[in-house]
């Protein structure tokens, strides 16, 4: 069952769930003793049947977790971690007025440094930051072209944690 096929239960189209997150809310409710949510089932169910009959024998494959060509160290938790860490900065992007190349620049000086707290001007921007440099401190693009790398989508990079 892909993503697009309604779910038969409910005719309705399943909820967009990731991979990653099927694993977690399937796992939980088994921990609970719970019977697993539809989002789960949607997702894992099919990669399963697909495994069990033999059609693979690739299961990270079948889940959708299997890391592109030449990425063996991009595991799926460190690829969530980066694509959490790029929404934030086209979200940052998004905010800054000019030009292209001067968003860039001004989002890449936002991430050079933490802000420091007795500066906050844009108290939802410096939250953004706050968090970025938290979760991702090592991990930021510092010049312009980084920025405009995440931004359009280009960066390959990865997440390494």
């Amino acid at each position: 069952m892909t993503a697009a096929t309604p779910c038969a239960w409910w005719h309705q189209p399943p909820p967009e769930t990731t991979p990653l997150q099927a694993l977690r809310l399937m796992l939980s409710a088994i921990e609970q003793g719970q019977p697993v949510p539809d989002a789960a089932a949607v997702v894992v169910v099919p990669a399963l049947k697909a495994y069990l009959d033999g059609q693979t024998t690739d299961l990270t494959g079948a889940l959708g977790l299997r890391p592109r060509r030449g990425g063996r160290n991009e595991t799926p938790l460190a690829l969530e971690r980066k694509q959490a860490r790029d929404s934030c900065i086209r979200w940052l992007y998004g905010k800054q007025d000019g030009g292209k190349t001067e968003r860039a620049g001004k989002v890449a000086a936002l991430l050079k440094t933490p802000p420091d707290a007795s500066r906050v001007t844009e108290e939802e921007v410096f939250a953004y930051l706050l968090d970025l440099h938290r979760e991702h401190g090592g991990n930021l693009p510092t010049s312009m072209r980084q920025v405009l790398r995440v931004v359009e989508g280009n960066d390959t990079t990865g997440d390494q944690r």
